[in-house]
């Protein structure tokens, strides 16, 4: 059986996206803007109490940082 992952970062699809609003690398907390980057939307969902639906917020990475995050995660 496999073990359980509990990283959200294990359940998203990284697609090159620019940004053109500011965002936070979640690696650097440098700020992206005005340039392509990273990013990561979950591909799961998880109600809450009330049957409320939870979306995460993207993920988003600058993209030499995603690079040297994705080689060393390997």
């Amino acid at each position: 059986m496999k073990p359980i992952k509990n990283d959200l970062k294990d359940y998203c699809n990284w697609q090159r996206k620019f940004a053109l609003f500011p965002h936070r690398c979640a690696i650097s907390n440098r700020i992206i803007w005005l340039e392509y980057a990273q990013c990561a939307e979950p591909s799961w969902i998880v109600l809450g109490r009330d049957d409320k639906i939870f979306k995460f917020k993207p993920i988003w990475h600058d993209e030499f940082e995603h690079l040297t995050w994705a080689i060393t995660n390997a």
